[in-house]
């Protein structure tokens, strides 16, 4: 019995130097690949070996499909760790004063967690201590993930903050340790390593977390084409792929009469195969109690080829529906967001036709940044206008020309400028300053006396030409008596 128990002893040690062995040959593994791996700092030796291969997880339940939950088969680490408060103490467990604290709360901490396969990673809680303001948490962070393409790290976006242009997203947390947060990923991620890097916290870094999804191989993937180019579609028609993406969706699980958590719209490209399509990547994901995703993408395909489905025939509008395409020429959306199909696209947090607005508080760093002779924008954050008095001005109309028909002599063109500057003048007098403006709202004021008073000038120097002319008369009549007379 003693040299049972004994070889036993012996075998344990074993295994656990092997697994140990493992789990640093991973860690050597990761570091030759990421470049970013850093020892766990503080956490016991015991502690550092569990953080590899977490096997606890108490997770709410989650009525969702493919929402199992991923931990307990992930490897967990971090960038760093206090004493007792390694990533294993990460695990949302019953014990709510368990949180991962790194060493200091900066942005380059990090906590991630690794698969021996890809999972497909659907949601994901996160929660504080359970006085989250006082004793810890993270209230924003972004997601990255090792691309199961090209193996290298690449940030999450969300199907809207892709189409906006935005590099990442930037998801909330504002769950406390009994309530935590919830994250749909949309599109789900496929990899077998996912990091959290916290970006914003409060009192200080301290993170509870849970990564929910299911294995690869029980997903159902297919492409979906419409027979129409994408510029054709987006965003003349829809706004952004999200948009499309949103409705296809429930269109697809209308027509697979099944949930719209079971289906995900991955992406919606221009088909690299045939330019005159748009290739719309399809997941239909497993769910408890509900159909397989086989037997549901079996109905899909029917839906599609049924001339009588609701399916069928919204295809056929996209497909066939004559599209008009709106220009971005005059659209201004700044720094803060991008233009497409007449529109401005704002970026996180920004609101208003030209994304010129944060909270609700219209930015003026555009403004404040001009400088003498920036003439882009306007005191208020707006684009230049003209002038009222240049506005809406009266056109020149005449007949359309015809070469069976004599044109327009030089006087006809220059009576209908004539013309078209004295109905402006007429429209803007009440505007017109000076002498001028006052005059010509007022002609019978101004005018009327002047007339009068002309014409009591003129009679004024009629008469004083009269009288001269009388006295030059009697002048001549008295000379003519003294002169001699000839005979």
């Amino acid at each position: 019995m003693i040299r049972t128990l004994a070889t036993l002893c012996v075998v344990a040690t074993a295994l656990e130097s092997a697994l140990r062995e493992e789990t640093v040959q991973l860690a050597v593994s990761a570091a030759g690949r990421l470049d970013v791996h850093r020892e766990i700092k503080g956490a016991s030796e015991q502690e550092e070996l569990q953080s590899k291969r977490a096997t606890v997880q108490v997770d709410p339940v989650v009525n969702m499909a493919c929402a199992d939950s991923l931990i307990g088969q992930s490897t967990i680490g971090a960038s760093s760790s206090q004493p007792d408060k390694g990533p294993i103490k990460s695990v949302i467990d019953d014990d709510l004063t368990h949180a991962w604290e790194p060493v200091a709360s900066t942005k380059e901490e990090w906590i991630d967690w690794t698969w021996d396969t890809p999972r497909e990673v659907h949601l994901i809680q996160t929660s504080g201590l359970t006085d989250r303001v006082n004793d810890g948490s993270v209230t924003t962070y972004k997601i990255q993930y090792g691309s199961s393409d090209t193996g290298e790290w690449v940030f999450y976006q969300s199907a809207k903050d892709k189409d906006a242009g935005s590099p990442w997203t930037i998801i909330k947390s504002t769950g406390d340790a009994g309530a935590p947060s919830l994250y749909e990923f949309d599109p789900p991620i496929r990899s077998n390593h996912v990091r959290l890097w916290p970006q914003e916290w409060q009192t200080k870094v301290a993170l509870r977390a849970s990564i929910l999804g299911c294995e690869t191989s029980s997903v159902q993937a297919g492409n979906l084409d419409l027979n129409a180019r994408y510029g054709d579609i987006i965003p003349s028609k829809y706004e952004g792929a999200n948009i499309l993406g949103t409705e296809l969706r429930a269109r697809l699980a209308e027509s697979m009469g099944c949930e719209v958590d079971q289906v995900k719209v991955v992406s919606i490209v221009p088909n690299p195969e045939n330019a005159e399509t748009i290739r719309c990547e399809i997941h239909v994901l497993p769910k408890a109690a509900h159909e397989s995703p086989s037997d549901l993408m079996n109905k899909m395909a029917a839906a599609i080829n049924d001339e009588t489905s609701s399916l069928f025939n919204w295809m056929k509008n996209i497909e066939s529906e004559p599209q008009t395409h709106a220009t971005c020429l005059g659209v201004q959306c700044g720094n803060h967001g991008q233009c497409a199909g007449g529109k401005c696209f704002c970026f996180d947090k920004y609101t208003g036709d030209t994304c010129d607005t944060l909270n609700g508080v219209r930015d003026f760093s555009a403004v404040k940044a001009a400088t003498q002779g920036d003439a882009q924008t306007t005191a208020s954050g707006g684009i230049l206008q003209p002038l009222p008095v240049l506005a809406n001005q009266p056109l020149l109309t005449f007949v359309k020309y015809d070469k069976n028909k004599s044109k327009p002599s030089e006087e006809d063109l220059e009576a209908a400028i004539q013309n078209a500057g004295t109905e402006t003048r007429d429209r803007h007098s009440d505007e017109e300053e000076g002498v001028s403006g006052l005059t010509h709202r007022h002609k019978i004021v101004f005018v009327a006396p002047l007339i009068f008073g002309l014409a009591i000038l003129s009679a004024a120097a009629a008469y004083t030409q009269t009288k001269k002319g009388s006295k030059n008369d009697d002048l001549l009549d008295d000379d003519d008596e003294d002169l001699p007379t000839v005979h």
